[in-house]
């Protein structure tokens, strides 16, 4: 093979990959515009019609599909995300918007974001599961906490990245973990799963809830420099 040659196969690779990855991007796009769109849309229905019904099996009948359509949402946007962005912290800034905004719509108001750190060296693994981690923590608050302000607080180091989601709510209570169940257990799994910890505990001022989730990093030095507060 002479270098003419190899140089055209080479040529002829990128631009496979190339058009490879614009096919990705334009499924993402139909996945998140419209798919998605009518999933949230459903959900938001559902929520909406929780709290104006009157049969008690209707309700939790509903409250569990409601859940259920968010659990879809999330894998979707694993599915888009792995779609969009292998290792861009841009795209996940992007999908980070999208959730607030559709949170905003189920409590009233519009979630405070704080971002610190190089978001833009997050592995693509780790940023799915930062994604879906403020999704259910924001669902819970809509939910359950009766709340007036949420913070939403992501800070990377080399050694991982720390989720802190914190309203002005109801706070902890005895049923806490009941109420929250099922959106606790998920985040417990994905700090499993990520080598990570989840941590409860009451918001400053003894009022609201505040949820710390980590999750480690392939690195294994340690820097809180960048710890959201």
């Amino acid at each position: 093979m002479t270098s003419r040659d190899g140089a055209g196969h080479r040529t002829d690779a990128a631009a496979l990959e190339a058009a490879r990855a614009t096919e990705r991007l334009h499924i993402a796009r139909d996945l998140h515009d419209t798919v998605i769109q009518d999933l949230l849309a459903v959900g938001l229905q559902l929520t909406a019609g929780l709290e104006h019904e009157s049969d008690p099996g209707r309700r939790e009948r509903d409250a569990t599909l409601a859940a259920q359509l968010e659990l879809a949402v999330v894998r979707l946007r694993q599915t888009v995300g792995r779609l969009r962005w292998p290792d861009s912290g841009t795209a996940l800034e992007e999908e980070l918007g999208a959730i607030l905004t559709h949170a905003a719509g189920l409590l009233g108001f519009s979630p405070s974001l704080r971002l610190a750190g190089p978001l833009e060296q997050l592995e693509a693994s780790l940023a799915h599961h930062v994604a879906a981690v403020v999704q259910e923590s924001l669902s819970n608050v809509a939910r359950h906490a009766q709340a007036t302000s949420v913070l939403v607080g992501i800070a990377v180091t080399e050694a991982g990245v720390e989720v802190v989601i914190t309203d002005d709510g109801r706070g902890m209570g005895p049923d806490t973990t009941t109420t929250r169940g099922q959106g606790l257990r998920n985040l417990r799994s994905r700090a499993a799963d990520c080598k990570g910890h989840l941590l409860l505990t009451t918001a400053e001022g003894d009022r609201g809830l505040r949820v710390a989730w980590y999750g480690a990093r392939d690195a294994g030095w340690s820097d809180t420099s960048h710890r959201p507060r």
